[in-house]
């Protein structure tokens, strides 16, 4: 008699979160969001192609423009397609950190 039903994890690999916090602020209209966008698809696929990277990162996007917002949560590089990013509004750096800080612990 088999007593464990419990589900096994796919990826016992641990875990580290890397969180990109962006400038998306009108300072990046044309070609600085358009190289930041052409290098965040590179970076993703970048650690797409590496085994170890791509089970251990756990990736978090905060943009910093017209707000602050979390773009995406912390997951698996995986689990998404890297957001394509757009310009808006002034530069809040300082709150953009403070909540990069806050999902991090």
């Amino acid at each position: 008699m088999n007593y464990f039903s419990g589900e096994s994890p796919e990826n016992y690999e641990q875990k580290c979160l890397c969180t990109l916090v962006l400038d998306v602020s009108a300072s990046m209209q044309g070609s600085p969001i358009k190289e930041l966008n052409e290098g965040l698809k590179q970076f993703h696929q970048a650690i797409l192609d590496d085994i170890s990277a791509s089970s251990r990162l756990e990736l978090s996007v905060i943009t910093f423009g017209s707000e602050v917002k979390t773009v995406l949560e912390p997951t698996l590089v995986e689990n998404f397609d890297m957001p394509n990013l757009s310009v808006s509004g002034l530069t809040p750096l300082a709150d953009a950190i403070e909540l990069a800080i806050d999902k991090t612990e």
